[in-house]
């Protein structure tokens, strides 16, 4: 638990200011794929749901790699539209229920999920799919959030200022 929380100190001093900040780091000495980042409202309410699977996967997160997602226009969305982030997340999908789900280019999906929080994260590797949902609303920190046989990710999300969340996976 120290080690996470060092390595997130040594995050946080390293970035300026963060509106909704997405960030997943690769500190194992496995190649891993973003398979899916899913959204869900700050509230109860089950739809709308946000997931960029049909953007496909973030392939290859190798040993060492970071990626982040932010967007600081705005305090109040999830930062589907993040312009400096590699690869670009183009198209973001909009479940309105089970079996109701549109397509939205990345500013769209920006504007559309106001009140939008991370919900869940899909991880991909040689082994196979492993995921995690983290409830909604958590300020937290959940110890081997996503288990796998050669690796862990913990979970944490804080909100240091009004309107200011940073969710941040560490994967080791």
């Amino acid at each position: 638990m120290k080690k996470f929380y060092y390595i997130t100190v040594l995050i946080l001093g390293f970035q300026s200011f963060g509106q909704k900040t997405f960030e997943i780091y690769n500190f194992s000495s496995y190649p891993i794929d973003i398979a899916e980042i899913m959204t869900k409202p700050n509230s109860s309410t089950t739809y709308p749901t946000f997931s960029s699977k049909s953007y496909g996967t973030i392939p290859l997160l190798n040993p060492g790699d970071y990626y982040v997602l932010e967007n600081t226009s705005n305090t109040f969305r999830f930062p589907f539209e993040s312009p400096s982030s590699t690869p670009y997340i183009t198209t973001w999908d909009r479940a309105n229920s089970s079996n109701s789900v549109t397509a939205f280019p990345s500013n769209q999906a920006w504007i559309q999920g106001n009140n939008q929080v991370f919900y869940s994260l899909g991880l991909y590797d040689a082994a196979g799919y492993y995921s995690g949902t983290v409830p909604v609303g958590t300020v937290t920190y959940i110890p081997s959030w996503i288990t796998h046989p050669d690796w862990v990710a913990d979970y944490e999300c804080s909100n240091p200022a009004t309107n200011v969340w940073i969710y941040t996976i560490i994967i080791y």
